[in-house]
């Protein structure tokens, strides 16, 4: 009698596992029709979003360019290229979904609101290619470079 109890139970047991893991799978599922974790984009989708931006010189030396990220989860421009020297991103958050851009390095920026933004400041002492990420949504592919010539 007590083998036919331990293999009920189990049994139980693979049935409510069975019945929360697409509940566990799903996550952030809750995002709904403005994006998140749950909506990823195709390969394709991703490729054709991908955008490319060239910092302008301002008259004081540094470069500037603004950086959107919205409710599609991606950065636009997703390839940003600048010169050596001191660069200022201005992050704009169109959307309504939150975000927090990750730095070259694993430095994180404040997470930002929809319909606001922030002045971020950085510099490059040698070319090379940097990625930047959404620490909220980078299992959704929203990641970008910056590509820094001398």
């Amino acid at each position: 009698m007590p083998r036919r109890a331990e293999s009920t139970s189990r049994r139980r047991r693979g049935w409510v596992g069975a019945l929360a893991l697409p509940f566990l799978l799903t996550g952030c599922g809750s995002w709904g029709a403005e994006g998140g974790p749950g909506s990823h984009m195709s390969e394709a989708e991703a490729t054709a979003a991908a955008s490319e931006g060239v910092a302008a010189l301002g008259a004081d030396g540094v470069q500037r360019i603004v950086l959107r990220v919205d409710d599609k989860l991606r950065f636009s421009p997703s390839v940003i290229r600048a010169r050596t020297g001191p660069l200022v991103i201005t992050l704009a958050d169109t959307g309504i979904t939150p975000h927090q851009m990750i730095l070259p390095g694993g430095a994180p920026v404040a997470p930002s609101e929809g319909g606001t933004s922030q002045d971020i400041k950085l510099s490059f002492g040698k070319a090379g290619s940097y990625t930047f990420n959404c620490m909220y949504h980078v299992g959704s592919g929203m990641a970008g470079t910056i590509e820094i010539t001398e």
